[in-house]
């Protein structure tokens, strides 16, 4: 795990949950051998397209898209156990049978991946890291743009969402940087709307409470 994320574990869990991360998780998670995953096809088979979460949070989003369109698979990508736990609750009620587990650095399941492999990407409230020495920590980066825009389609759809201004200043000024990426929201007023299919995250109901603003930079993959 690399500085991008913060602690592994949260508040200690209900039995339930306990459960659900002995008998659930290991059906859903994703491992990797040697750095490599080693079976593409029995991860993708029988789904029309592959999405991406990176840092899922609790679930509440990645739950959502997983029940809206159950012929699409969805990885989410989170080292929290908390957050884990959560989502897989989520799963059990809903029968999800769409949703993988990454419980690690998504970078590392990114390197194992091939190219032109995701339809839609989600990074949503990722953590600003405020300070500015520790700014390259952000998941947000020259670096990791680069490398995820490889792993999209054609035409493959990235949203982000922040309610920390300065990152979101960050976020775009990185993005209007990159070559392989463009804008399909570009004013002050699009920023500003959730999108189609959305449900209230428990990071953006913290950042409501504080009166901080959620933006959303909808992007497409050249």
């Amino acid at each position: 795990m690399n500085g991008h994320y913060g602690r592994k574990y949260g508040r200690k869990m209900r039995q339930n949950k306990h459960r659900l991360m002995a008998e659930l998780l290991p059906e859903l998670e994703i491992k990797l051998e040697d750095d490599r995953l080693p079976s593409l096809e029995s991860l993708t088979k029988g789904f029309d397209r592959i999405n991406l979460e990176v840092g899922f949070g609790a679930g509440e989003h990645l739950a959502l898209q997983a029940k809206e369109y159950p012929n699409e698979l969805f990885i989410g990508c989170e080292p929290f156990i908390n957050g884990i736990a959560a989502l897989l609750q989520k799963v059990e009620q809903e029968s999800l049978n769409n949703v993988r587990i990454f419980p690690d650095d998504a970078m590392l399941l990114l390197k194992a991946l091939p190219e032109n492999f995701f339809s839609k990407v989600f990074i949503l409230f990722p953590d600003p890291w405020p300070k500015a020495r520790h700014n390259k920590r952000r998941f947000v980066n020259k670096n990791n743009l680069a490398y995820l825009s490889k792993k999209m389609k054609e035409q493959a759809q990235l949203l982000l969402a922040t309610d920390h201004d300065d990152y979101f200043e960050w976020m775009l000024k990185h993005i209007d940087q990159h070559p392989n990426f463009n804008f399909l929201s570009d004013t002050k007023e699009e920023w500003l709307k959730k999108p189609d299919l959305w449900t209230l995250t428990r990071f953006q109901e913290k950042a409501n409470k504080a009166g901080r603003v959620s933006r959303f930079l909808r992007l497409i993959r050249k």
